[in-house]
Parts: structure tokens; sequence; C-alpha cells
């Protein structure tokens, strides 16, 4: 279960994500609503740029240049610089110095609620869940908190701590219509918990067809359709079946790194000389399709764990188009490192660039 951390302003979501390589991109806005002079005089406009850069480099992945914007914004006194700090040390697989900025953060400024917030979710990454428990009542606790998302947040902790009925008690207090879909994807996890499949299952589908085709939707879209999958699974349904309805799905939708890893997980092959192998691929698209009207052909990207580049050709065929999979070749191989306790597959996809047909 992912937390959501609401930082900048009520509505708007800054969901921090695990990923594979390469790490998901992070929503990140600044709010004019920030805790101006918290820590004392500073330059509204010049902190506002820092502020906006940091987090454009979150977004970017360049979280060592964040940091030093972090630092810039700590000079300033200004207390988004623990929140960019943290989430770059997280970015970088650190999490006790994320959790080591966000305690002196709090610490200077402890009516930021945000930085309670997302102090309790590295602090239950960490398995502190007491800890993390009393950050989210001391994040309740700060003025203009966002009560919902805090209350989200707590829900997902229990759900963790195996309290699912705590986790739906919680969630049922939640007044927000903002949060709506990420209650909704709290509690199919609770029921999950509980044992009602069916139930989660009715919930899961409903939330899908109610999600858009957007860009920021995308990580939800795919963390409740694996959980969907995963739940199909638990209710006696046919690997086979599940597995070709996840491809489906990851093909037709961005971001499916959580379907990827549902298929690694129902086909559950492994090897001691499995790679993990960055593939440039270059599909040519047959005279006979009608996408040939178009464009020739394409370039993508995928990133496998197989024995050898070839054999990760083969699993990505899976993700492509019927009239393309015989037409498909390896431009270039990046052996990136050794993966022999992971299963076997597609951890990742880029998106295509296609090339006009010659004249």
């Amino acid at each position: 279960m992912y937390y959501l951390s609401l930082t900048m302003s009520p509505g708007i979501l800054n969901q921090r994500l695990d990923s594979d390589a390469p790490k998901a991109a992070r929503q990140a806005r600044v709010s004019p609503e920030r805790g101006w002079l918290v820590l004392g005089n500073i330059k509204r406009k010049r902190t506002e740029k820092l502020t906006a850069e940091g987090f454009e480099c979150l977004n970017n992945e360049e979280y060592e240049k964040a940091l030093k914007i972090a630092d810039q914004l700590e000079e300033l006194r200004f207390s988004s610089s623990f929140e960019i700090a943290a989430q770059a040390y997280s970015g970088l697989g650190d999490l006790e110095k994320a959790v080591s900025a966000l305690e002196r953060g709090v610490k200077l400024a402890p009516d930021v609620w945000g930085n309670w917030q997302l102090l309790g979710n590295y602090l239950s990454d960490l398995g502190r869940f007491e800890s993390a428990a009393a950050a989210y009542r001391s994040a309740l606790k700060c003025p203009n908190a966002h009560a919902g998302s805090i209350q989200l947040n707590q829900a997902i902790l229990a759900n963790r701590q195996n309290n699912f009925d705590e986790a739906l008690q919680i969630l049922g207090k939640i007044d927000d219509k903002d949060l709506l879909l990420h209650i909704s994807e709290a509690r199919i996890s609770s029921l999950k918990g509980l044992n009602k499949i069916e139930e989660a299952i009715s919930l899961a589908n409903r939330v899908l067809s109610e999600l858009s085709d957007k860009d920021n939707d995308a990580e939800l879209r795919d963390r409740v359709a694996a959980a969907l999958g995963s739940l199909r699974l638990m209710n006696g349904e046919d690997k086979k079946v599940v597995r070709q309805w996840a491809i489906y799905s990851a093909k037709n939708h961005t971001r499916s790194r959580m379907l990827l890893a549902l298929i690694r997980d129902i086909d559950a092959k492994y090897s001691e000389t499995a790679n993990y192998y960055r593939l440039l691929i270059h599909g040519i698209i047959p005279i006979t399709s009608p996408r040939y009207r178009e464009a020739k052909g394409f370039y993508t990207t995928y990133d496998v764990v197989a024995d050898n580049a070839d054999e990760g050709l083969r699993y990505i065929r899976d993700f492509e188009d019927d009239d393309v999979k015989g037409n498909l070749f390896i431009d270039k191989e990046d052996l990136m490192q050794q993966r022999s306790n992971d299963p076997k597959g597609v951890y990742w996809h880029s998106g295509y660039s296609f090339y006009e047909k010659e004249d």
C-alpha cells in the first residue's frame, strides 16, 4: 500500500512511490499556503522559486541537485527544505537519512503538518509502526492540517499492521471528495485482509471504471489493477486468464509497474544466471498493418530480467501487438547488473518513438 503526502495544498496529491528502474516521477506543486515565515523572515519570491526548482528536481530524479536546493532553503529558514531533502534521500534509497531530515524539520518547525505526515510514512516503511503512529497524531494537532490525508495514511498504517477492522473504521470517518478513489484503494486492502474477496473484487472493478486515462491517474490505476489481479487469483481464477488480462491492461495503460510485477509472480521463473538488461527495441510495422499508413516503425525501451537479451526479447513480445511481434529487433542492449534472485520477465517499458514511412 502506498502513502499519500499532501504537503502542498489541499487536493493536490504528491504520491511517494517506490519503483524499479527508472523511478516513477513524483507529482509536485508549490503552494502559496505553505508555511511562510515558519522559521523567520524570508524572501518570498526567492523561496518560492527555489521550492519549485527543488520539486522539479525530484520529478526529474535529480536527487543530488535537490539536496543542494534543500540546503539553500534551510539557510533561508524555510520549512520546505526538510520535505525536499527527505524525498531526495528516499529517491536515493536512504530512508534513514530521510527520517533524520524530517526529524530535524519537525523540531525546528513543529507546526508544519506535512513534514509530520511524511515522517510517519517513512517510519512506517522502516517498520517503526509505533513511531509512525505518533507522527501522524502530531500531524493532526498542527494548525490547518489536512485531516483527510493524515487519516488515510493512518488507515494504511493499520492495514500494514493487519488491523483491517480498525483501518475500515478510520476510512469511514474521512470526508474528502478528492480522496474518494484513494480511500477505496485502502478499503480494497482491508477487505482483502479480512478475506472478503468478492466484495474487494467488486470495489476494485468499480474504482477502475471510475478512473480516467489521464496521466495523474496512471499510478493509482496500476495499483488497483494489480490488486484486482491478485484478488482474482485468490478467488480461484485460472492463472492463464488472469495473466492475459494483466498483459492487456499493462499494454493499454502507462506506468504499469505493479501489473508487470503481478505477471512476473504468475510466471515465477528464476535463474541463477539471470541479469537485468535495458533493451532498445526496433519494431518494423508491416505493410499489411493499418498502422503502416502512419508510421514505418518505432523505437521503444524495455527493462527485463533474463538469462540473455534474446530471452528478454521473447518476454517483450507478449506486450507488443500481433502484427509486429515477428518484426522486433534488439537495436542496443545494456547489461545493468546480475539479478539471480529476482523473477524473470519485463520490469519497465518506455513510451514509443515512431518514425514515418519513407516516400
